[in-house]
């Protein structure tokens, strides 16, 4: 015969390692709930920002208006390729010269 006192023993083993599974169990539940929630908040912060950007945020690069006068004094570069080095903002020698010579004439031009 089995001894009762064994068979209630095995009993209490048994439902506690249950318990301890279904508590387990609870515990991972509650940590993807909460993983879908921070998921679902920085999904919803994401699309917020990206209408407030669309809404308010309309950056443009100033539009700067070439001197055509100066451009055609500049002699010793070829036309085409100025104003397309302007037009790109590159970092030339073409471009330094329109730049200086730009700032030179500004500077003649508030002297009184």
């Amino acid at each position: 015969m089995a001894d009762p006192m064994q068979e209630d023993s095995d009993s209490l083993k048994g439902s506690f390692r249950e318990t301890e599974l279904s508590s387990d169990d609870e515990r991972a539940e509650q940590q993807v709930e909460e993983a879908r929630r921070r998921q679902k908040q920085q999904t919803e912060l994401q699309e917020f920002e990206r209408q407030i950007k669309a809404r308010y945020v309309r950056y443009q690069e100033p539009v700067e208006v070439l001197d055509q006068e100066l451009i055609s004094q500049i002699a010793f570069y070829p036309r085409d390729y100025l104003l397309r080095a302007l037009a790109a903002k590159e970092m030339n020698y073409a471009t330094a010269t329109y730049y200086l010579l730009s700032k030179k004439r500004l500077s003649k031009a508030h002297v009184i």
